[in-house]
Formats: C-alpha cells, structure tokens, sequence
C-alpha cells in the first residue's frame, strides 16, 4: 500500500515540475517574442561577432552529441554544457530539442538570457541518424531559429514570421532558383536521412490508386504542441479510409519505430495493425519519396514528409499544425488564425530551403543548399557502394 502511495506522491510532483516548466518556458518565449521581433538575431553573424569573447552553452540531455558535434565543433567557439553562473551577454545557448529547453526554462527566464537560438535537425540533415562518428552520420542542415521551435504553433517562429510577412515577396530568379533546388531533390530521392536504397517499388495491385498514412514517432513533440495523441494518428486513418473506399491504403511505420526506439512498433500509433485488402503496412526500410511516387494522397499529422509531397504535386492533407501547413498549398484539418498570406510551394521552399535553413559543408563552413544538395548526393554514392561491397562479402 505504501509503494502504491508513494508512486501517486511521485507522480503528483512531476506534474506540478511539468506545470512550472511550462509556465516559465511560455514567459521566456513571450518576452524573447518581443526582443528578437525588434531585432532578430542571425545566427552566422552572432557567431562570427562573438568568435573570440563568446562562449556557447549547450542545452542537451546528453554530452554525446553524435552528428550534430561536428555543426557545434565548426563554429568555433568554447563550449559549454549547462548554463554558467558566470554568464554574459557575450555568451550565447543553444537549445537542442524541447526537452532540455524545458529542463533549463526557469533559469533562462531568471537569467533573461538575450541569445538564444532553437536547433533542430532540418530537411536535408544526413545519410544515416546512428551513434557513430562517421561522415555519413555529419548533421549539415539544421532548422536554427531566434524566436522559438519550427514545430510548435503556440508561439512564433521565425519560420512562420517569414512565410507570414506580406513585405517578403519573391523575385522571378528567386522562383526559378526555388523550383530547380525542388526538382533536384525530388528526382534524386533526397530526404532527412538518406541510408535508404532506391530500388523501384514492385507492388502487384488491382486497385485503381493508393494513398499514403503517414506515422511519426510516438509522443515527439511535434506532435504533442499541434495537440496530437494515438487518437489523432486513428482519426486520420479513418478518414483516409473514407474518403478513398476503393484506394489502397499504405501506412508507413516511421523510421524511429523500426530501429526500435519509442517502445518500438509493438507501442506505434500503428503497430496493432493487419494487412487487409484494403491496408498495407509498409515496415521495411523504403525511400519516402519513392513509396510517394506511388500514391495520388498523402496523410500526415506533422510529418516533413507533407513537405516533399506538396513539392511533388500531391495532395496532401494535414491534421496538425507543421510550419508548413496554413499558406494555401495543402488541405488542413486546423485552424490557423496567424497564418493569413498564401503561399505557393516554390515560395516555401525558397524561404524555408534557401532563406530559413543554415548549412554546413563538410569543411565546417557555412554554404548553401544546392551545395549541400551536391554533398548529399556524393555521401549517398559512397555509403551505398560501400554497402553493396559489405553484402557482396559477406
């Protein structure tokens, strides 16, 4: 009896911390609103100011930063895990992934840190997402944002700053440049990760088309802010369902998932699904854009792989608030009352691909997209030629 009221005790703590966490994350964020709306930090230039007098704090659970250690390592600077109580407004944090930002809110606030940016992996991050230190494992494209998190819609980011500002028009070059970085990417196959073989899909059907469902890992965070939970994952099932009675139904089990992280597929949104006449469940390692090449319609919550779909031409329909739903281009299931300038496709990728996303060439230097593109590309080549002569000897 005791165990079981000891458990309730521990259990009505780490709430009433999740609630002190959230408040004091929402206060900063607030008041960092104000700051950077008046005067945007970019990042490459902060770095570059700060160089010899500046140190960089890292906010991440773990000391072990993988592929991301060479984006860290190439700016140069000393850095540091946890916040200092020596710190300075030469100093600058790093907040990788919500969790840690959580962790540290609190004291951001007290501290009223100036800069601060917000890093997540972008659309064009690697070959592989293990442990190793390899090259194929070198994180080159990141979301790196001043006012808060790409994927949480309860507050601006600079992404949504940008894609909302009816000042920011595009140029004919600028279109142009936007749509050949779209078709570079789409017809090469090109993702977040890039580990997998692009051999074409051979799929025997008597259906007349097929759509695609697509699952994210379990309780991320992107998830979490657009309000989602297993019963958002079995909504947008059924509903694709609905509205494709004679389609088949391809529901791709995210990557996470099949490596047997977040509980692995047995605790997936999807993972107690069968094979039906009507449903296929896709757990076999497949190039997204290539299982998207096959389908008419694609379903996501907040998955990028709306994204790469839109910029395909499909038709995409979101039940979640990604920052890249809300502009015109995709059929939304939310309502997104910021959100009030359409936008076309080629003008998101322009200023997410070329205006939001930074970069970094395997020299440690800042670059562009197409030149990322190019070292994607080159990577893949090698890492799957190396793979072909490991199964060949094996």
């Amino acid at each position: 009896m005791w165990w079981g009221i000891l458990n309730i005790f521990r259990k009505f703590v780490a709430r009433l911390k999740q609630r002190e966490a959230n408040r004091y994350a929402s206060k900063f964020l607030k008041d960092n609103e104000k700051r950077r709306l008046a005067n945007p930090l970019i990042i490459d230039d902060v770095f570059l100011d700060n160089v010899s007098t500046g140190r960089l704090i890292l906010l991440t659970s773990s000391k072990e930063l993988h592929g991301r250690a060479f984006f860290v390592e190439s700016l140069g600077v000393q850095v540091l895990h946890g916040i200092p109580d020596d710190l300075s407004k030469d100093d600058f944090v790093l907040c990788f992934g919500y969790n840690d930002f959580l962790k540290n809110a609190k004291m951001l606030y007290k501290l009223n840190v100036e800069k601060v940016f917000f890093i997540e992996a972008g659309f064009l991050r690697s070959i592989l997402m293990d442990k190793s230190s390899s090259v194929f494992n070198r994180a080159l494209c990141f979301f790196v944002d001043d006012l808060g998190f790409h994927y949480d819609p309860e507050q601006l980011s600079r992404i949504e700053v940008m894609l909302n500002d009816p000042e920011l028009t595009l140029t004919d070059q600028d279109i142009l440049r936007a749509r050949k970085i779209r078709e570079t990417i789409i017809c090469n196959c090109l993702t977040k990760y890039n580990d997998q073989a692009l051999s074409p899909l051979k799929w025997e059907t008597t259906r007349r088309k097929r759509v695609l469902v697509v699952e994210q890992a379990r309780n991320d965070w992107a998830i979490l802010k657009s309000g989602g939970a297993a019963k958002s994952f079995r909504g947008m099932l059924e509903v694709a369902i609905a509205q494709n009675p004679d389609a088949e139904i391809l529901v791709k089990v995210h990557p996470d998932t099949l490596n047997g992280k977040r509980g692995g597929i047995e605790k997936s949104y999807y993972g107690d699904l069968q094979d039906t006449g009507q449903i296929k469940l896709i757990t076999e390692k497949i190039n997204p854009i290539t299982l998207m090449e096959t389908v008419e319609r694609v379903y996501v919550f907040t998955s990028m792989l709306g994204f790469e779909a839109a910029m395909m031409g499909k038709e995409v329909h979101v039940f979640g608030k990604p920052c890249y739903a809300g502009w015109g281009f995709t059929v939304d299931y939310q309502v997104f009352e910021r959100r009030t300038r359409h936008r076309s496709v080629d003008e998101a990728v322009f200023i997410i691909y070329v205006l939001y996303q930074k970069y970094k060439n395997l020299d440690g230097m800042w670059c562009s997209a197409e030149s990322t593109i190019e070292t994607l590309l080159n990577l893949r080549n090698v890492y799957l030629k190396e793979c072909k002569s490991i199964s060949r000897t094996a």
